[in-house]
């Protein structure tokens, strides 16, 4: 339990000092690393999933769903019970739970990582994306 405790703790931690540096940084001043590729800058993602809803309750609603369903297919195929599911859902719930918070008490998701004419993120994004790696990972060495 001390991994799941510790790898959750840490990424909420490190993506929310990560959204509070963007946050008073990168308004106005965005950090180009790569011009035309890659940068930093800060963009308020109002949308969910691709799409313009803006309800907090549908919004809300719809994670919570979503949450519970991974729980429960997690706990199913057994790979809660192993050290990588620990740290798979460890880092998709600091992601989701993070992302979610902002939404919730924001209005919007704080992006500002950008790959030009590709897509904008945060950190909460990546853990989300390598939670679920993990936990597929974790499911194929079950089976």
């Amino acid at each position: 339990m001390l991994s799941f405790f510790s790898f959750f703790v840490s990424g909420v931690i490190v993506d929310r000092v990560l959204k509070y540096w963007a946050s008073l940084t990168l308004p106005g001043h965005p950090i180009i690393l790569w011009p035309g590729v890659f940068e930093l800058r800060a963009y308020r993602n109002f949308t969910f999933l691709f799409s313009p809803i803006d309800s907090t309750l549908i919004i809300f609603s719809v994670s919570i769903v979503v949450l519970v369903f991974l729980i429960v297919l997690g706990i199913w195929l057994d790979t809660w019970s192993t050290a990588a599911g620990k740290v798979g859902y460890a880092l998709l719930l600091a992601g989701a739970g993070s992302n979610l918070f902002d939404r919730l008490f924001q209005g919007y998701i704080l992006d500002y990582v950008r790959i030009v004419n590709v897509t904008v993120f945060n950190f909460a994004d990546i853990l989300i994306v390598i939670g679920l790696i993990i936990l597929l990972i974790a499911f194929i060495r079950r089976k």
